[in-house]
């Protein structure tokens, strides 16, 4: 007997969905404000003079939680913001431009319009003190400033600022080099103070000069798009925002700086330091910008940091994998003598290694590597290996340095293959690449059977729109995004396909590529209407006693549709399985995504089939008769042969030896999947 399984997977074209972080409070007290901030290393506290300068309490700030579920780069914090803080946590970025008027009178602080003069409007200045704890030289801010006036303002006076600015104040309390007050909120190598226009996506906007003074376009490596409009105009300026989006982040932000880290260095133990926190409006009160800010942290010393990954989860025996160990220091200070510990278990047999930094000794499995920059240096130790029959397979590495290290919770990494399970692939077909110089991109498939759906010839190889356009009982392997170049130009009022790459103002939003996310990927684009054809054909050889998993990536492009998997004996052509999808409707969550489809079978012993079962043959056809959509896309293709151990769903069905006239068929069961672009 054959035992089959079918599983089915919806996955998303966009990556994981971001969801609204929870606004756990929007009327703080100092003491709940302080107490967001307080960090390890230090004691904050109130004087005179401090708290809540200027801004409105109730409005313009708000704590939060669940952030990374939101997309931010923290998980929970504060949100300074010119305008009204929960409307801006509860937004994904639903307006092009919002704005919330918090203050009816300017205010001017030295300090905020020293980064831009004209900062004045709704400001939000906050100061509190910092007492330094004995062992504590370093400060540690963590933030992400995001505004409403990207991208259209990048390159004018409209350049929101944010401050955090830091004095001494105690006896012997002493800045770095001498100063009296050090901004903190600044940018990694540059050290340009946080702006519209020192931080941005490159471009100047539609309403900005790319030769407006202080304007730094050279940063975008630090910034995030949040759903604006990325096209360029002939004058070399962003088209004016839409916001066509993509909204990676769940905050009513176009776009954001990447999570910046500062650290503030050899400072004075003991001493008591003044925190000032400051965010404005430029030039107006329109368009709103905020700050999201984590737990201010005292530290010291170098926080090296160690990460573990295999080439391999699921090696066979005698397999040879390959360990990558990545060693860092995320600081604040350069760490000194930093040696790893990785000694291979005696579930390997090592083979060889490669260090960039330093000298691995495979017997003691010490990697030395001596000094690490902190923040922006990281080095790598490959070891290679063979996995033996029997043995312990967790491999455990540890990392140290001579400093004193503030977490000790990132200096381990544990990688624990399962070798028992191995895969074999016996076909895979992604249907490689599109060139789209050549008949619109637009191949044939060695696999579509004779007299089954016709190949379509693009304009102007074929004058028949039926060809061109990929009409009814008509096939081409393509790249999505090539298809409409392929049209005939006259008419292209009625294109139902997915969009371009090539519009007149670049990519056309919606655009979509294939399973391996590039532009020239490669897909079987299927109009199928009422024909019940089977797409791909594939002679498949298997063993006895074996186990296989059979799959591929369909988007369904327009419903209803549905297909079937086939399993038949290839010299009588009998019928061993037949496995139909559901129903997939022109609506709801299956459209408009990549859908993974995968049947899992088992071949019976020898004993246990005396039919025998060798040469199969496996088609994957339309099985729909529907003159309305039908309209999809294949991709990826595959056949794998698993080990006798490798773990399958439950509850597989279960088929007899093929007998005449016998078809048993059985749905395909939807199950979650993740998010996939």
């Amino acid at each position: 007997m054959l035992v089959f399984l079918l599983v089915f997977t919806t996955i998303s074209t966009c990556a994981q969905t971001p969801v609204q972080a929870t606004i756990e409070n929007t009327n703080l007290t100092d003491a709940q404000i302080l107490s967001a901030f307080n960090g390890t290393g230090m004691t904050l506290y109130l004087d005179t003079g401090d708290g809540l300068v200027s801004g409105t309490r109730s409005e313009q700030i708000a704590t939060f939680s669940n952030g990374l579920n939101a997309g931010f780069g923290m998980d929970e914090g504060i949100l300074f913001t010119t305008g009204r803080a929960s409307d801006d946590l509860a937004s994904r970025n639903n307006n092009v431009a919002k704005s919330f008027q918090a203050q009816s009178t300017t205010y001017t602080d030295s300090d905020l319009t020293g980064i831009f003069s004209q900062a004045i409007n709704d400001v939000v200045i906050y100061k509190f003190k910092v007492t330094l704890d004995s062992n504590t030289t370093a400060i540690r801010a963590v933030f992400q400033f995001g505004s409403e006036e990207y991208p259209n303002y990048v390159g004018s006076y409209f350049n929101d600022a944010f401050g955090f600015f830091v004095r001494p104040i105690s006896a012997g309390a002493t800045l770095p080099g001498g100063a009296s007050v050090i901004n903190m909120a600044r940018l990694p190598n540059s050290n340009n103070p946080i702006s519209i226009n020192t931080v941005n996506y490159g471009y100047a906007g539609s309403a900005g000069s790319a030769t407006y003074s202080g304007l730094d376009l050279t940063q975008s490596e630090h910034y995030m798009v949040n759903g604006h409009t990325t096209t360029v105009n002939s004058n070399g300026r962003l088209n004016s925002n839409t916001n066509p989006g993509p909204f990676p982040v769940f905050i009513e932000y176009n776009g954001l700086t990447k999570l910046i880290t500062y650290d503030l260095k050899d400072l004075t133990p003991g001493g008591t330091y003044e925190f000032k926190i400051a965010i404005a409006d430029a030039g107006d009160t329109q368009y709103d910008s905020g700050v999201m800010l984590k737990r201010v942290q005292g530290t010291t010393g170098a926080d090296v940091k160690i990460e573990k990954v295999i080439d391999m989860i699921d090696p066979a025996y005698g397999d040879e994998i390959e360990f990558t160990l990545t060693a860092s220091n995320l600081g604040p200070y350069d760490a000194v003598g930093t040696v790893v510990q990785d000694v291979l278990p005696n579930g390997y047999t090592y083979v060889s290694h490669t260090a960039d930094k330093g000298t691995y000794n495979p017997t003691t499995g010490e990697w030395s590597i001596g000094d690490i920059q902190a923040i922006f240096e990281e080095v790598e130790l490959k070891i290679r290996a063979t996995v033996n029959n029997t043995g312990n397979y967790t491999n455990v590495a540890t990392i140290l340095s001579d400093e004193p290290d503030p977490d000790y919770s990132n200096n381990t990494a544990i990688v624990t293959p399962n070798p028992i399970c191995y895969e074999e692939l016996v076909f895979y077909d992604d249907f490689g690449q599109s060139n789209s110089s050549i008949n619109g991109g637009r191949t044939t498939s060695a696999y579509m059977p004779a007299n089954s759906f016709a190949f379509a010839n693009a304009h102007p190889t074929s004058t028949s729109d039926v060809q061109t356009s990929i009409d009814n009982n008509h096939y081409a392997v393509v790249s999505p995004g090539y298809i409409k170049n392929g049209w005939n130009p006259a008419n292209l009022t009625s294109y139902f396909w997915t969009p371009a790459f090539y519009g007149e103002n670049g990519p056309e939003a919606g655009a979509i590529t294939d399973i391996s996310g590039t532009q020239e990927g490669a897909v079987m684009a299927i109009n199928a209407d009422t024909s019940l054809d089977v797409f791909y054909e594939r002679d498949i050889n298997v063993l006895q006693g074996e186990t296989y998993r059979a799959g591929f990536w369909m988007y369904l492009v327009e419903g209803p549709a549905r297909i079937a998997i086939d399993i038949k004996e290839k010299d009588t052509g009998k019928l061993m399985g037949t496995f139909s999808s559901d129903t997939f409707p022109n609506s709801g969550n299956t459209q408009g995504k990549w859908i993974n489809v995968e049947l899992y079978f088992s071949v019976p012993t020898v004993a246990e089939a005396p039919c025998g079962i060798g040469d199969l043959v496996m088609e994957f056809r339309n099985d729909l008769n529907s003159n309305t959509g039908n309209n999809y896309y294949i991709d990826n293709l595959t056949l794998t042969r698993l080990g006798s151990l490798c773990p399958m769903p439950a509850t597989p069905l279960v088929i007899e030896c093929p007998k005449p006239s016998i078809i048993i068929t059985n749905p395909m069961l939807r199950s979650r999947g993740r998010a996939r672009n």
